[in-house]
């Protein structure tokens, strides 16, 4: 089963932090940013800062509990989109959502735990959970942050794309969103068969908006 990408520019409301780096080198200043704008530091790889890769909704009473879903949800700088890692995910009775948080830097060591070479106990974890549940039971989200707003994806395009096309030829569902998707568009290239640019920016707004869809058309 093959994944999809799913771009919004608009808010995803019921689809039921954030870290900025300089990764010359994979070893300088990690700002992380809570959701009240708390800002701390570390001088530690990406692979071996606490916040790089982390699971957020770990609560004693969930660890009997079966994981259904798993979420990733990547950050880049200051986060407009943290509904993933804000609001719980919430599943039937006796069951649970693992949501992981994950710097956009630490795009290259996720890239190795999906080659089977996780190098932490967080990333075992995740690709432990990623195997329990079915392929299009894991979502995997780029949120719209203030690093893309460039219209570029500052972790490395390469990288970006290669782990898009590991998630995609894995079944998994993939979510792009305002700057990140803006971004997707910006930098799509052939190279990374990925085929043509699904994607087209027609415009901007800055007012609300409703979106609908003619289904008949979508089928």
């Amino acid at each position: 089963m093959m994944g999809g990408i799913w771009g919004s520019n608009a808010n995803k409301k019921n689809l039921n932090s954030n870290i900025n780096a300089d990764v010359s080198n994979n070893a300088n200043v990690y700002q992380s940013y809570n959701t009240n704008n708390f800002v701390q530091s570390y001088s530690e790889p990406a692979h071996k800062n606490p916040n790089g890769l982390r699971i957020l909704n770990d609560k004693p009473e969930n660890k009997d509990k079966k994981t259904v879903a798993v979420i990733i949800s990547f950050c880049n700088s200051s986060s407009y989109d943290n509904l993933f890692t804000t609001v719980e995910q919430k599943s039937i009775e006796g069951t649970k959502v693992e949501v992981y948080a994950c710097d956009s830097n630490y795009i290259e060591f996720l890239i190795e735990a999906f080659e089977g070479k996780p190098n932490n106990d967080v990333a075992i974890r995740l690709m432990k959970s990623i195997a329990s549940v079915d392929p299009d039971c894991v979502v995997i989200n780029w949120e719209c942050s203030s690093g893309y707003s460039g219209k570029l994806f500052t972790e490395g395009v390469d990288n970006l794309f290669r782990f898009l096309k590991k998630a995609l030829d894995r079944g998994h569902m993939t979510m792009f969103s305002d700057f990140s998707l803006k971004a997707l568009v910006n930098q799509w290239n052939e190279k990374y068969e990925l085929g043509p640019n699904p994607f087209v920016q027609t415009q901007e707004h800055t007012g609300n908006f409703v979106i609908r869809f003619k289904s008949g058309e979508l089928k």
